[in-house]
């Protein structure tokens, strides 16, 4: 009987991976209206790929800081990058250099404003069943 019971703890625990809840604080919304984007990254390959993100949107109504949850977000290492979508067009507009016109976030401070960071410089590490990171939008002329 033992030998039954030991395939099946041992299928349970490889196939049991501990999550928790996400709360991304989103500080100094400027402009009440519109979206704000969460972009969830799991690796410097997928880092900035919208496509290869956990998206979530949330909108802009009456409050200058908004809370994003990220529930049952297994526990690893994350980075991520906000931006307030002023207009709603469902893009982050820029100007005719490439450089962002609406405001913008990522799990931790940049060292430069002249490039885009990489994912080790922002990574972050989720081993919680509740955490909560804050993260203040700014426009691209005043970070730095």
């Amino acid at each position: 009987m033992s030998t039954a019971i030991f395939p099946l703890f041992c299928l349970f625990q490889a196939t049991f991976v501990e999550k928790g809840t996400l709360t991304v604080e989103v500080q100094n919304i400027n402009q009440v209206d519109g979206m704000i984007w969460l972009g969830i990254y799991r690796s410097e390959e997928e880092f900035l790929i919208k496509e290869k993100c956990i998206l979530i949107g949330k909108e802009v109504l009456n409050s200058k800081n908004i809370r994003v949850q990220v529930p049952d977000l297994p526990y690893g290492e994350y980075a991520f990058a906000i931006f307030h979508d002023e207009n709603n067009n469902g893009t982050m507009d820029q100007n005719l250099v490439g450089i962002p016109s609406e405001p913008f976030a990522f799990s931790k401070k940049t060292s430069s404003r002249f490039r885009l960071p990489t994912f080790d410089e922002v990574k972050f590490e989720f081993q919680q069943h509740q955490m909560t990171v804050k993260a203040s939008l700014q426009k691209w002329w005043q970070s730095g």
